[in-house]
């Protein structure tokens, strides 16, 4: 409350204090209660200002994003979550934070600075033992908690064995296309003595868009490429003669894609509604629906344990082949 606007009540009501109030006593009283009735009361918006909760902090690894500016992902990232919290929370703020890597979102997580954090699957599997935090949901790529990856050669190209594609030109997408993708493809190099995509193939190419990574293979400019399987289906689905002039070589068990985890030190109100959130319908919203092209998912299904088996397989058993290899080398240069 105005100050000079409290002092000026206060006058009003000395006033009629002193009219009414016959006894000074009684009086005197009277005033002292209403003097200290609106100095509180003046301080009131203080103290609640003291208490206002902290804003709920959403982490976005930033390799997630692909195929728009970075800069513009970012803005878009901060308007929407703002809104979506602000629906769910009408008295708490938002603050997006983009992290460039696992290590920053790791500390940032250890510090309890993240409410909810979300990454890629592999990325998770890396980090999931140093920071304070749980599973909540899995991106969907294809309506599914798992996808898969295609390597896609043209079907008159004679290319029928991986071992073809010695010294050939490879697209593939980012956004995690490029991590996960490649991870399946280099276990699989790696188990039949071939060596990683980065010395097996002549060149990598990271595309932004799945049909940048499909049409060179079609008009032969490139032997092969790394896609979903749902990216394929619908450029099939756009182009038939796509799926007539390019063939699948090898293709990857389901994977999960992407993984939101949500703080065990939230409060629990967060955490009950943050919960639930991920048990919505996904695209019942426009901001829903704009997030999710962003992060090039469908939406998100809750999290279940099993989604992670085959992507730790995969994960562990390439790190066996890099250990091998590394003992390997070591032996050569003693």
């Amino acid at each position: 409350m105005n100050k000079k606007r409290t002092m000026y009540i206060i006058y009003l009501l000395t006033t009629a204090i002193k009219r009414y109030l016959s006894d000074k006593r009684t009086a005197r009283i009277v005033f002292i209660l209403l003097v200290f009735f609106f100095l509180v009361s003046s301080e009131l918006p203080l103290l609640g200002e003291q208490k206002k909760k902290r804003p709920i902090s959403v982490g976005y690894i930033t390799n997630m994003i692909y195929g728009v500016d970075q800069r513009d992902a970012n803005i878009a990232m901060e308007i929407l979550t703002a809104k979506i919290i602000g629906e769910k929370f009408p008295d708490r703020e938002s603050k997006s934070v983009f992290l460039t890597n696992i290590e920053q979102a790791t500390e940032a997580s250890r510090r309890g600075e993240l409410d909810l954090l979300n990454m890629l699957s592999i990325d998770y599997l890396k980090v999931r033992d140093k920071i304070d935090a749980a599973p909540v949901a899995v991106g969907s790529v294809g309506g599914k908690a798992e996808t898969e990856y295609l390597l896609l050669v043209k079907k008159n190209s004679g290319i029928s064995n991986i071992s073809q594609l010695k010294n050939k030109k490879l697209n593939v997408c980012k956004g995690g296309t490029d991590v996960i993708g490649l991870l399946w493809l280099d276990e699989m190099l790696m188990r039949n003595g071939y060596g990683e995509s980065n010395v097996f193939f002549k060149i990598v190419d990271r595309v932004d868009k799945p049909a940048m990574a499909i049409l060179p293979v079609f008009f032969g400019r490139r032997e092969a490429c790394i896609v979903f399987k749902h990216s394929y289906e619908t450029m099939v689905d756009l182009n038939p003669q796509v799926g007539s002039q390019l063939v699948v070589l090898k293709k990857s068990p389901p994977l999960v894609f992407t993984i939101s985890c949500l703080h065990n030190n939230a409060e629990k109100d967060v955490w009950n509604v943050i919960s639930q959130f991920f048990q919505e319908d996904m695209n019942s919203t426009p901001e829903k629906r704009q997030i999710f092209t962003l992060f090039q998912v469908k939406g998100l299904i809750k999290y279940q344990p099993e989604y992670l088996i085959n992507l730790e397989k995969l994960y562990n058993s390439y790190q066996a082949f890099k250990k091998t290899e590394r003992i390997n080398n070591k032996g050569k240069s003693l």
